[in-house]
């Protein structure tokens, strides 16, 4: 029957449409997750840089004395 044909390529061409629509949202999330791992990457490493900055005034402090008095800013 023509009617019953034509649904079930209507049926098919929405299920493509639908897949495709699925495809499209999964490459969009594959690309977010990829910006944030890039973001957390630099965030680490900008935290990493400090930790050192702080280590290395703290290693002077120790090398001038428990007696001396220091201002951190």
């Amino acid at each position: 029957d023509a009617q019953a044909s034509d649904e079930d390529d209507a049926e098919a061409e929405l299920q493509k449409q639908e897949e495709a629509n699925s495809s499209e949202r999964a490459n969009m999330a594959a690309l977010q997750l990829r910006d944030l791992a890039k973001n957390i990457a630099s965030d680490v490493g900008a935290h990493s840089t400090l930790v050192a900055e702080v280590n290395e005034s703290l290693g002077n402090l120790s090398k001038e004395g428990a007696d001396a008095d220091a201002i951190i800013t």
